[in-house]
């Protein structure tokens, strides 16, 4: 049986979840991301500039991937994992060529050929998982860095499945898009955004 909620109350549980769920988690990201940028850019003298405005976008990405890394013991720094990851963002979504160039040949120089292969493949499958994700909800992008816009969300499906029963999808998008606005950390505007998050409400309501 599926309960019906107030605004009132739904409001008062977004609010609840954003302080440790939504505002804090892209504050997160986008803490997290922009450490890696900046640390394999001072250590690696790599100009990773154009990457910085794509915070919690990149930290969706690369969180994931970072405790996959974790999780399979590679015998490898910190310094290393990041140049792994920053690897991988510009392998999949940028075109700076020249910033790709020098991110391969610190990894051939750390010896990282085989650990990066396998990050690439783990990689290779979130991406085409997640593609196939934005694809069922109708969203289209004609390059992968559009793609980027999107990839906050990887870390917090969870959670909007979890508001998605019981609640008004347009109006709980309007609220949740709000909180995440409210990070200051999204690339995408309120209007596409709250679009999205309806969608993705739609379509885990429609499942219940």
């Amino acid at each position: 049986m599926n309960y019906i909620i107030s605004e009132s109350q739904l409001r008062s549980i977004i609010s609840e979840v954003k302080d440790s769920k939504f505002t804090n988690e892209m504050k997160t990201l986008n803490s997290f991301a922009k450490n890696i940028i900046s640390k394999t850019q001072k250590l690696y003298a790599i100009n990773l500039k154009f990457l910085a405005k794509w915070g919690s976008s990149i930290g969706g990405i690369v969180a994931p991937l970072d405790n996959w890394i974790k999780t399979k013991n590679f015998k490898i720094t910190d310094e290393q994992i990041g140049l792994l990851l920053i690897g991988v963002v510009c392998t999949f979504f940028f075109e700076n060529r020249k910033a790709y160039k020098e991110v391969m040949q610190k990894i051939k120089e750390e010896n990282l050929e085989k650990e990066f292969s396998k990050v690439l493949v783990k990689a290779e499958s979130m991406r085409l998982a997640f593609i196939a994700f934005l694809e069922s909800l109708n969203l289209t992008f004609s390059q992968m860095v559009e793609m980027i816009s999107y990839s906050f969300l990887i870390p917090i499906v969870g959670d909007l499945l979890d508001i998605a029963h019981g609640s008004d999808p347009f109006e709980t998008g309007q609220i949740i898009a709000e909180r995440l606005l409210a990070s200051g950390t999204i690339a995408l505007t309120g209007t596409i955004l709250v679009d999205v998050i309806t969608k993705i409400l739609n379509r885990f309501s429609d499942r219940s």
